[in-house]
């Protein structure tokens, strides 16, 4: 009975790692991240500049976008837009109407 039991912990620990382990895709978005770019605009801080459109001239963050049906992740040029008191309000999108370029250091 107790090497049963230790059976059944071995492979109960041996499918809680292989469940742990990295994803594909999660290990592409890990390396987005090394260039400051990630999923959300909060927090990417890899910068660009957006040209033509309703968002001439206005500076944002690159971010990735989780793929939907396709599969595959897109990206956008996001600039914020701020309150008279300093608040962030929302995101604009460069690309509608518009490009843009992405700055590197």
């Amino acid at each position: 009975m107790k090497s049963l039991c230790l059976a059944f912990a071995a492979a109960l620990t041996l499918g809680l790692a292989l469940e742990a382990r990295a994803t594909d895709e999660s290990a592409f978005v890990a390396a987005l991240r090394k260039f400051d770019i990630t999923t959300d605009e909060a927090n990417s801080k890899k910068p660009c500049l957006c040209f033509g459109g309703f968002f001439d001239g206005k500076i944002g963050v690159l971010t990735a976008l989780p793929p939907g049906g396709s599969g595959y992740y897109e990206y956008q040029c996001r600039a914020p837009l701020f309150a008279a008191d300093g608040s962030l309000t929302g995101y604009g999108n460069c690309g509608a109407g518009g490009t843009f370029t992405v700055l590197s250091k």
